[in-house]
């Protein structure tokens, strides 16, 4: 005679839930691997310090231009020239086939949208920021290409033109973002929040 293992119900959801549970654990583990370069193929160290100077010194351009502009106009009449002037500035710092980028889940030019490869870095940045981890800059090698990315954190000075309506933003700056934003994603930060990212690429050495 046959004996029948009888499992209650309980128990089966409590089993394919500690399952559950290890698969997304793996997987989480498996796409953090992805995102690191394998050591042996690029000098990893030069690419981050490299990365680190030109993102350092795009941010510092930007935001000395920024600054005086808010100064000169406010937070409204600045708006124009960050509309008009961050591409060209970030163009002119990149050189010998470099591409620097900001980009977000929440962009406010819809050329900032996030590729798949970006995506892909923010939602891990995200996570990491949810675990009140470190956020560290990270290498990526894809294409033929190497990809360097920042975190971008809120400033208090972003709140301006990033915070929450009315509170931080000024109507007239809400006024001017929705003529020059429409489809604007990037409001209601908190200093410390995630923003973003810079990624920066350079063309693989042989």
């Amino acid at each position: 005679m046959k004996t029948r293992i009888i499992v209650p119900l309980g128990l089966m959801f409590f089993l394919w839930a500690c399952h559950a549970e290890q698969s997304a654990d793996v997987k989480s583990q498996e796409q953090a691997k992805a995102l690191d370069v394998q050591a042996e193929k690029i000098d990893t160290a030069y690419y981050l310090n490299l990365g680190d100077s030109l993102a350092r010194e795009t941010f510092d351009t930007l935001s000395a231009a920024l600054k005086a502009k808010v100064e000169a106009n406010g937070a409204a009449g600045a708006l124009s020239y960050c509309n008009a002037e961050a591409y060209p500035i970030t163009a002119l710092l990149a050189k010998d086939g470099i591409k620097i980028r900001r980009t977000s889940l929440q962009f406010r030019n819809p050329a900032n949208a996030p590729s798949s490869l970006e995506e892909e870095v923010l939602e891990w940045y995200a996570n990491e920021k949810n675990y009140s981890r470190a956020l560290t800059n990270t290498l990526r090698s894809d294409k033929g290409e190497i990809h360097f990315f920042k975190p971008i954190l809120v400033q208090h000075m972003c709140l301006k033109c990033h915070g929450t309506p009315e509170k931080d933003i000024e109507i007239k700056t809400m006024d001017a973002l929705q003529k020059l934003y429409p489809e604007d994603l990037a409001r209601n930060y908190a200093a410390g929040d995630l923003r973003g990212a810079w990624h920066i690429s350079f063309p693989e050495q042989p």
